[in-house]
């Protein structure tokens, strides 16, 4: 029996190492096709720009919308991997990204005073990505 206690607790804290390594964090990557955009065969996802302050001075057109909706945040580096990724699905050559913020998820209450008093509402946000696939003509 106490064996098979050791054995578990090692399990478990193995299983807890990894956790803390690659961490909780998740992401939903939502995207469409915008009505009338032409349809490519995919393309490289390294080879995908991602601009965010400037836009390509070449001729483009949009292929598409993609969101990425993280539960908490994650670096920057992992959302450009997310939008190339799903850019490459629709044949891009970049990604704009126009909004990066926060979306509401939730609102929690602090109790007041008394049982009936639920206090003022807070929002609970999470990370908002919207980038527009692209590809030049």
């Amino acid at each position: 029996m106490r064996k098979l206690r050791v054995v578990l607790a090692g399990l478990l804290g193995a299983a807890v190492l990894v956790l803390g390594i690659t961490g909780w964090a998740s992401a939903e990557v939502i995207s469409n096709l915008l009505p009338g955009a032409p349809v490519y065969p995919p393309s490289d996802p390294a080879k995908i720009e991602v601009f965010r302050q400037i836009v390509p001075q070449r001729p483009y057109d949009a292929l598409g919308r993609i969101r990425v909706e993280p539960d908490s945040t994650i670096p920057r580096e992992e959302v450009d991997r997310l939008l190339r990724t799903e850019a490459a699905t629709m044949g891009a050559d970049a990604v704009l990204v126009e909004t990066e913020g926060t979306r509401v998820v939730g609102v929690t209450y602090q109790q007041g005073g008394g049982f009936a008093d639920l206090g003022a509402p807070q929002e609970v946000t999470a990370p908002l990505i919207i980038g527009v696939a692209i590809r030049y003509r």
